[in-house]
This record gives structure tokens, C-alpha cells and sequence, in this order.
């Protein structure tokens, strides 16, 4: 429950964001991806971090486990 909370909470302490993938890659189920992610602020600031995914799909096609990782700690500095 916390993390329903959680997300929304986070995002009304942001006026936007833009994923910009750097690198992708595929080995059998398993996806990782390196990612720029560009916060815009409320006080109109764009701050860039990098990001890391990890995404493994079942036998259904649909993602079974993900994983991000970042530290927001910048954004908000």
C-alpha cells in the first residue's frame, strides 16, 4: 500500500520527466537498459540522472520481474 501512495506523492514534486535511452541490451528473456532520465523541477530546473533497468518477460510475454535503479538525490538538491 505504501508504494501507492508513494508514487503519487512523488510526482506532484515534479512538473515533468523525459526518458532518453542510451543503450539496450537483449539476452534471451532478460532486457537491460541504460537511461538518462531528465526531471524538469518545479522551479523550472532540468536535472539529468542515469538510470539502469532490468526487465525479464515469462512464458506469457509479459514482464515477470523489473528493476530500477538511480538515486533521485540530485533532483532535489
Amino acid at each position: 500500500m505504501r508504494s501507492r501512495r508513494a508514487a503519487p506523492a512523488f510526482f506532484a514534486t515534479i512538473d515533468g520527466m523525459r526518458h532518453d535511452i542510451v543503450n539496450e541490451w537483449v539476452v534471451g528473456t532478460d532486457t537491460i537498459v541504460e537511461l538518462t532520465v531528465t526531471y524538469t523541477r518545479k522551479d523550472g530546473r532540468r536535472v539529468a540522472i542515469p538510470v539502469a533497468s532490468i526487465w525479464t518477460v515469462g512464458d506469457s510475454g509479459l514482464i515477470d520481474e523489473y528493476r530500477v535503479f538511480f538515486d533521485l538525490a540530485p533532483v532535489f538538491a
